[in-house]
């Protein structure tokens, strides 16, 4: 195709979000063992901020949510349904001490409502 652009497809990534009241819980599940680094844009040497694989196929990074302190973005609606939503840009880093090309800028995020 002439003036076409290609893409390579990145892979997906098995990145889960639990909310509490309290916290956000992302999981990180890597197909191999992972030592690199999760943590919130802008933050990555605040300690409740970050977390940091230890050679597992599974890293968890804790965000406390009621402090703030890792630069979450709040939201809220109006109306009706009283909705806030809390987002942050995390950075999946493979190597704990150098940022690459194939790093990755995740938005994660939580919605919590007067419905539940």
């Amino acid at each position: 195709m002439d003036g076409g652009s290609y893409f390579e497809r990145a892979t997906c990534l098995n990145v889960t979000v639990t909310c509490t009241e309290k916290l956000m819980a992302i999981t990180f599940t890597p197909e191999m063992n992972f030592k690199g680094k999760l943590y919130l844009q802008g933050y990555s040497e605040h300690s409740e901020c970050y977390s940091v694989g230890q050679g597992y196929r599974m890293v968890m990074l804790k965000i406390p949510l009621l402090d703030q302190h890792c630069g979450l973005t709040v939201a809220r609606s109006k109306g009706l349904n009283n909705r806030t939503l809390l987002s942050a840009n995390m950075v999946l880093q493979y190597n704990p001490l150098i940022q690459a090309q194939g790093d990755r800028l995740i938005r994660v995020g939580c919605i919590f409502s007067n419905d539940n």
